[in-house]
């Protein structure tokens, strides 16, 4: 009851089938002289809170455990990342008071609340981050930002980033490149954008320790030579959306397809311009 009613998991024994997997959770640094403790704010979605199936009881279906766990892991959700306890506070109430006022003598008398609360609350939480949070747009924005898919943002990109990406590595600074980023935005069709999406909007600059962790992800052979090969645009998530799309696993799978993205871009603007200069200099000769 207390973790469908409330998210709250309180299992001493460790006797209960839903359990916090506290091995995701980052640690923070306390004050000076005091132990680090778990930063309780940072959440991975899919791995937050887990079923052990060896505690499960014989009277509970494994389909009706995990029911089980999605409850009290949207309520912990909804209320830590979306502020929505209010909210919460008042549904479980009213489901709450459909219980026997004598108490809970046998667990079929929990089922139907279970079923219920499920559908509610998860009504509830898709109604939140499509609309409330905007995640659908926020997809979409990856997509043509990040994916460079909004094409003239990206030719004007790649035509005022030129002087300063064809600078040796190092010769990149992060102050220089954000306003033409801005600049670009501003000149293109992105700049209609919601404000929630431009702000979102970033860039990335490596230092040379993340150039030496990166090589192996990305397969570089060879130190970068310039600006081209280490830029890259990023996309800023808060919560509780980076719950969702924020995990390590994915941004490193948006880098890795920015780059090659970003690569090919490079490679049919060098050709357009080649394309641009031989034709002229073949006019001239004719």
């Amino acid at each position: 009851q207390n973790w469908i009613f409330q998210g709250s998991l309180n299992d001493p024994y460790k006797e209960f089938f839903v359990i916090k997997n506290d091995a995701i959770v980052p640690r923070v640094a306390g004050a000076v002289g005091e132990a680090s403790r778990l930063d309780h704010n940072h959440w991975v979605w899919s791995e937050q809170y887990l079923v052990l199936h060896s505690r499960i009881p014989p009277f509970i279906s494994h389909k009706l455990a995990h029911k089980i766990m999605v409850i009290g892991k949207s309520i912990n959700f909804m209320k830590h990342c979306c502020k929505d306890g209010d909210w919460i506070a008042e549904t479980t109430r009213k489901i709450h008071l459909q219980l026997p006022s004598d108490g809970i003598q046998h667990f079929d008398q929990l089922r139907h609340p279970i079923h219920q609360l499920y559908e509610v609350i998860n009504t509830r939480l898709v109604h939140l981050i499509i609309d409330k949070f905007h995640l659908l747009h926020h997809v979409e924005a990856i997509r043509k930002y990040l994916f460079l898919g909004q094409g003239d943002l990206i030719q004007i990109l790649m035509e005022s980033l030129e002087p300063e990406l064809s600078l040796p590595v190092g010769k990149q600074y992060r102050h220089n490149l954000l306003p033409i980023v801005d600049g670009a935005i501003r000149s293109s069709v992105a700049n209609s954008w919601p404000s929630y999406l431009q702000d979102r909007c970033e860039i990335y600059l490596p230092t040379a320790k993340d150039l030496a962790k990166d090589g192996h992800i990305f397969g570089d052979m060879h130190a970068p030579q310039d600006g081209w090969n280490i830029f890259e645009l990023a996309y800023k998530l808060t919560s509780p959306l980076d719950a969702i799309l924020g995990s390590f696993t994915v941004v490193q799978q948006h880098r890795a397809i920015f780059r090659f993205l970003w690569r090919l871009r490079r490679t049919q603007f060098i050709l357009s311009g080649t394309w641009r200069l031989t034709t002229n200099c073949t006019r001239q000769l004719t």
